[in-house]
């Protein structure tokens, strides 16, 4: 079974919100278009090892992993585009942190994306 397959079997649809690079007009920055997509993906609530691999400002977050078959971004300073922003089928919003590709040349599990998500606004 593919992780494809596993993801669609596992996940939800869920609305990614992707950002163009922004630039600078008159010395003030201003976002760049947005383009929404749509994806199945599979989203779980992270475990205390994980939460120990992001920078401390991120540990108080409500994070969750979440697994995709498309690719997340996440900010990029030197570009000037802001991360990925993922709402799911219960309108919660979050933002892409930190993705790592998930790859093995032996198994056709791969490849696919983990990220971990902080929740926006959380209630």
């Amino acid at each position: 079974m593919s992780a494809f397959d596993l993801i669609s079997d596992f996940g939800f649809p869920v609305t990614i919100t992707r950002y163009a690079a922004g630039s600078y007009v008159n010395g003030l920055y201003v976002d760049g278009s947005t383009t929404t997509l749509s994806a199945i993906m599979s989203i779980q609530p992270t475990n205390g090892l994980e939460d120990l691999l992001l920078p401390e400002g991120l540990r108080t977050k409500n994070l969750s992993k979440a697994y995709s078959s498309v690719e997340l971004f996440v900010s990029n300073q030197i570009t000037g585009r802001k991360a990925d922003l993922v709402t799911d089928v219960s309108g919660i919003t979050y933002e892409v942190q930190k993705v790592n590709r998930m790859e093995s040349f032996n198994s056709d599990i791969a490849p696919h994306w983990k990220a971990i998500l902080a929740q926006l606004n959380p209630q």
